[in-house]
């Protein structure tokens, strides 16, 4: 991959691990090339010190912990993050009330919640197994209106469903997992490429393992 040709201000880094040196060897392998990192386990483990790395360098943080609870828990989370994330999320199943408070809650903080629909790791089976008998496509849709009602304007999505929410949603914000340099499955079963999610429409993509492995090889 030829990171020239991409807007790296759009690449969110997935420091998904659990190991402090890991963390370090990842973050400052990518952090002169990339503005935006997710962070989720290594934070529950290790609390301030990946915090205090990413401030120290400048960098905008997202935190990936899928809130999902009564109303007042999650306002209880958001205003606990929100002197050093400046984006998190939110599972749309937390409903309409949790949603309302949330987006009321964000905009005071100057924070961003991501609404999270159904997990790019999910196949229809998968859903059929927990009792959803839409199609993935039909329940995103219906939990990204409901988002959107609630006054959620960005969303994490599979990029095979962007251009469908667009076309149904064409003011919201959509960050993409699921992006992988060639298409070979892997942990996510709804995969694109960097070139083609944006081609479809992503704001924001989410790259990790490949974005190292080649930063690695070049050097």
């Amino acid at each position: 991959m030829n990171l020239a040709n991409l807007d790296t201000s759009k690449i969110i880094i997935a420091l998904d691990t659990t190991e402090l040196d890991d963390f370090y060897t990842k973050f400052y392998q990518t952090k002169d090339l990339f503005s935006w990192f997710k962070i989720h386990s290594i934070f529950l483990k290790e609390h301030i010190k990946p915090i205090f790395t990413l401030r120290e360098n400048g960098k905008k943080i997202f935190l990936d912990l899928k809130f999902f609870d009564i109303p007042t828990t999650v306002e209880n989370h958001i205003r606990s993050i929100s002197k050093f994330a400046d984006m998190f999320t939110i599972h749309l199943l937390s409903g309409k009330e949790c949603l309302k408070r949330v987006s009321k809650i964000s905009r005071e903080l100057n924070m961003i919640p991501v609404g999270v629909s159904i997990l790019t790791s999910f196949s229809e089976e998968d859903l059929k197994e927990i009792g959803i008998n839409n199609t993935i496509i039909s329940e995103v849709l219906k939990l990204v209106e409901l988002g959107v009602n609630s006054g959620i304007e960005y969303f994490v999505c599979s990029p095979l469903e962007v251009k469908t929410i667009k076309n149904n949603f064409p003011n919201v914000k959509l960050i993409t997992p699921g992006i992988r340099l060639q298409k070979e499955k892997d942990d996510q079963k709804r995969i694109m490429t960097p070139e083609e999610a944006f081609k479809e429409g992503s704001d924001f993509i989410v790259m990790g393992r490949d974005i190292f492995r080649v930063l690695s090889s070049q050097q």
